[in-house]
């Protein structure tokens, strides 16, 4: 049997593949006398993984990196809406956002789920107003999204845009609708652009996505603050669908306070706002692109809270409470500390000590990055402890003390010449929420 993790791997894996890939294992798997992919054997997990995975399994989400990519020039006069009230249930003339149709994927252009959208202003309890902006029909009426009789071909809605067909209204834009059986794919990240003297600067987080994605299609969003990226293929399975970017996640970023991000596939009814601006468009269309789905997924959508340490997503990770009185901290004397021989005696004795034992001695036989990872996340509980730990510097020790420890630990493989041990030890310190002396209340 397999690993609940190793499941996992091949849920996400299956969902890229293509129907005849699938269909091909699944086979493969009957012919054995196996009804369900969950009970197949350790050796046909590795005869799926060489045989039909097309990602890189001896690397850690956390450890993918992407090429650099410079975002290039482009004309943002007309990507900021001017920032005044809107009240109109529709668009007002002054706060388009032309579309550029001959930028937007012929992939798209040629499906027929295409709406225009407007804006509706709702008056909350506290008096603010807040923007929505649904789907519209080309006639002017409210239309329900991923209703396959409510959409439209593109060049239909673009005619009702631009007011040459459908209703006398003038719209906001238009909207690409997501079919689950199309197998298209978009991300939505908010907030993540910035425009200063004419130029866009982008988040970390949105050059990290343009880096990722730039084999796709990558445009900006009508407000000028947000990015959209389309692709084809099935995003990974057992995911959520939107993520806020929480004080505390790596991906938080003080100078863009609000971030977030989502990413549909028709599964919920979703429309994404279309603008055609362009930011790169791959000469070989929609591509699926299943290496940066997989650490999008890991990053963001990973179901909350995760059932294993190792595979927690930062997207919940709330500020930890700063100690305000220097008089506790004094108390943490030596003598109150849990040695490394204390971690480990109460590590190997606890409910979970065999994992801990095997992972610690390096006889787990899995992927040697995932392994170390896992370790450190176990080990963790113990050592990042604020009454009783000795904090990253005993974690670090530890790790060294185990027979995972290698060179690799002390090698430069990031971005600034930080080395792979301290940017494990940085990722699992962001992520720890619940330590040993929690457990003893």
């Amino acid at each position: 049997m397999i690993t609940d993790e190793e499941y996992s791997e091949y849920c996400y894996q299956s969902s890229v593949l293509p129907v005849t890939g699938q269909k091909e294992f699944t086979d493969i798997l009957k012919e054995s006398g196996i009804k369900s992919s969950r009970d197949m054997t350790k050796e046909q997990y590795g005869i799926f993984m060489r045989k039909y995975s097309h990602d890189d399994y001896s690397i850690h989400p956390e450890e993918i990196i992407f090429p650099e990519v410079k975002i290039p020039s482009i004309d943002v006069g007309a990507l900021t809406f001017p920032q005044t009230e809107r009240t109109s249930m529709i668009r007002l003339k002054g706060y388009d956002s032309d579309v550029e149709p001959n930028s937007i994927p012929i992939e798209l252009r040629n499906l027929k789920r295409w709406t225009c959208w407007g804006y509706t202003a709702t008056r909350r309890k506290d008096g603010s107003v807040k923007l929505g902006k649904p789907p519209f029909l080309p006639n002017g009426r409210f239309a329900a999204n991923n209703t396959l009789s409510n959409l439209s071909t593109f060049d239909i809605v673009l005619g009702a845009y631009n007011g040459t067909t459908g209703a006398s209204k003038v719209f906001a834009g238009i909207g690409y609708n997501f079919i689950e059986s199309d197998f298209i794919w978009g991300i939505d990240v908010d907030h993540c652009l910035k425009v200063v003297n004419g130029e866009i600067v982008p988040s970390g987080l949105a050059s990290r996505i343009i880096s990722a994605f730039c084999g796709t299609y990558i445009e900006i969003s009508p407000s000028g603050l947000g990015l959209r990226v389309f692709g084809k293929g099935r995003l990974p399975a057992n995911s959520i669908e939107h993520a806020k970017i929480l004080p505390g996640s790596p991906y938080y970023e003080k100078e863009f306070p609000h971030q977030g991000i989502e990413w549909y596939s028709g599964k919920s009814a979703k429309t994404l706002t279309v603008t055609g601006h362009a930011l790169y468009i791959s000469t070989t269309g929609l591509n699926s692109l299943p290496m940066p789905l997989r650490w999008l997924r890991y990053a963001f959508f990973l179901p909350s809270p995760a059932a294993n340490p190792s595979e927690a997503g930062p997207y919940v990770r709330k500020e930890q409470p700063v100690n305000s009185n220097p008089a506790s901290e004094s108390k943490r004397d030596s003598d109150t500390l849990l040695s490394n021989e204390d971690v480990l005696r109460i590590a190997f004795n606890a409910k979970n000590g065999d994992k801990v034992r095997m992972f610690y001695n390096n006889t787990d036989g899995g992927d040697r990055s995932r392994g170390d990872f896992t370790l450190l996340a176990l080990l963790a509980f113990y050592a990042l402890d604020p009454k009783v730990g000795g904090g990253i510097q005993q974690l670090d020790s530890l790790f060294r003390s185990s027979s995972r420890m290698r060179p690799k630990w002390d090698e430069r493989h990031y971005k600034g010449g930080v080395t792979y041990g301290n940017h494990l030890l940085g990722v699992i310190s962001s992520k720890v929420t619940r330590t040993f002396k929690d457990n003893q209340r």
